[in-house]
C-alpha cells in the first residue's frame, strides 16, 4: 500500500505550470486538494436496562480540504457506520449505499464550508451582528439618493 502525503502532492503541483489567466474570460482556476482517510474508532454504547455498557467499533472518514492559494483548510468527520457492516458489503448493496451517502454528505458539508470561506460570507455575518446588513455578493446594494 502506497501512502501519499498531501503536502508533497501540493508542493509538486505548485512547481508545475499554472494555467494562464485570461481577464477576458470569467474563468478562475484554483487548485483544491481533498483527502479522505477512513479510520476505525471505538464507541461506548449507552448503558442499557440490563447494564450492558459495551464498546462497538465504528468506521468513519476524516475529510481534509486544502486550498493553498487562498490559505484555506477545512476538516470534517463523517457520520460513523458500524464496522461490522463491512463484512456484509459483498452480500448487500445497501451497505455500499449507506457508506457512499455518509461520504457524500461529508464532502458536501466541507465543500459548503469552503464556499462560505472563499466568498467571505462568514465574516459578513459577523459584521451583521453589529447592526449592519450583509449583501449577497452577487447583487449590488442600491442606495437611493437623498437630498
Amino acid at each position: 500500500m502506497c501512502q501519499v502525503n498531501i503536502e508533497d502532492v501540493i508542493k509538486r503541483k505548485a512547481d508545475s505550470n499554472q494555467p494562464a489567466r485570461d481577464d477576458n474570460l470569467a474563468t478562475t482556476y484554483s487548485y483544491v486538494y481533498l483527502r479522505i482517510q477512513p479510520y476505525f474508532a471505538e464507541f461506548k454504547s449507552p448503558a442499557t436496562a440490563a447494564g450492558d455498557n459495551s464498546e462497538e467499533e465504528r468506521l468513519q472518514f476524516l475529510i481534509y480540504l486544502h486550498d493553498p492559494q487562498h490559505q484555506l483548510t477545512h476538516t470534517s468527520i463523517t457520520q460513523n457506520i458500524p464496522a461490522s457492516w463491512i463484512d456484509l458489503w459483498d452480500q448487500y448493496d445497501w451497505v455500499e449505499d449507506l457508506v457512499a451517502e455518509s461520504l457524500r454528505v461529508g464532502v458536501e458539508v466541507i465543500g459548503q464550508e469552503y464556499v462560505v470561506a472563499r466568498m467571505g460570507w462568514a465574516s459578513k455575518e459577523e459584521d451583521g451582528k453589529d447592526g449592519s446588513t450583509s449583501v449577497d455578493p452577487g447583487e449590488k446594494e442600491e442606495h437611493p439618493e437623498t437630498s
